[in-house]
């Protein structure tokens, strides 16, 4: 689930998709950038821990990130497209 406090405070930017990277075998991680045109400055955000192969689940190049506006470094990618892992 979205936490709420990032989706209730920052700014929702639509970001581009990089890559899907893969630490070892797992787990991967959604790479993703924006371009912050007040400043000019790319900014490269990693999504949280998935534990499966994303690929055959993300059907676009861009992701939505909630960024905290005066911290670019504080920040929640929105994976919840994405299904949940079978326990």
């Amino acid at each position: 689930m979205l936490n709420q406090w990032y989706k209730d405070h920052c700014t929702k930017q639509i970001c581009t998709v990089l890559k899907l990277s893969v630490n070892g075998k797992h787990p991967y991680q959604a790479i993703t950038q924006w371009l912050n045109p007040a400043t000019m400055q790319v900014h490269v955000f990693k999504s949280q821990n998935i534990w499966f192969d994303p690929s055959p689940y993300i059907n676009t190049d861009m992701i939505a990130v909630f960024i905290e506006q005066n911290d670019p470094q504080k920040y929640h990618m929105d994976i919840e497209f994405l299904p949940k892992l079978a326990k």
